[in-house]
């Protein structure tokens, strides 16, 4: 009876080995792996962006597209070099084919004006140099005034922007009312 039993045990866990190794197979996708990613934007020879990542996953499937894990820095530059806007977030993936950085979790911009946008999400395309957000956006100004709204649209260097459904705080001079 022990002999009948040992030999099931093996006999059933060489068909789990079978499966496991099977599946694990399937799971295997070609990926390239790159820290501390830089990655520069150009047009006509001028500087446009900067994207720093420090994992930057190559995921080599049918759509081939780019993930950033641990994070990115998106940089801004004007013509001069000068810094316009600096982008951050805690996750991000971009497509080969769409030119569209697309940024999630603890999305946070500072303009060169010293303006500061949070969301949990911000679409950039390189091609039409647009910032969307369909989620909820709050703009920290650096004057005190807090503005809040969804569906945010704005150039790369956040300078002019539109949103709906705008709440905020705005600090008023009263000296200016009287």
């Amino acid at each position: 009876m022990a002999i009948i039993c040992s030999s099931l045990f093996f006999v059933s866990c060489e068909n789990d080995l079978k499966k496991i190794k099977e599946l694990s197979q399937q799971d295997i996708k070609p990926q390239e792996i790159t820290t501390n990613a830089e990655i520069t934007y150009s047009d006509s020879a001028h500087v446009k962006a900067v994207v720093f990542a420090p994992v930057l996953i190559n995921h080599k499937v049918d759509t081939p597209y780019y993930e950033m894990p641990k994070g990115v820095k998106i940089v801004f530059y004007d013509k001069e070099l000068k810094v316009i806007n600096t982008l951050t977030s805690n996750y991000a993936l971009t497509k080969d084919d769409n030119n569209r950085f697309e940024l999630y979790k603890n999305v946070v911009s500072k303009n060169a004006q010293g303006d500061v946008f949070k969301s949990e999400e911000l679409i950039w395309n390189a091609k039409t140099q647009l910032i969307t957000s369909s989620q909820p956006v709050q703009i920290l100004f650096a004057n005190g005034n807090i503005s809040n709204g969804t569906n945010f649209e704005s150039n790369q260097d956040f300078s002019h922007y539109t949103m709906n459904q705008t709440t905020g705080i705005w600090n008023v001079d009263q000296k200016a009312i009287e």
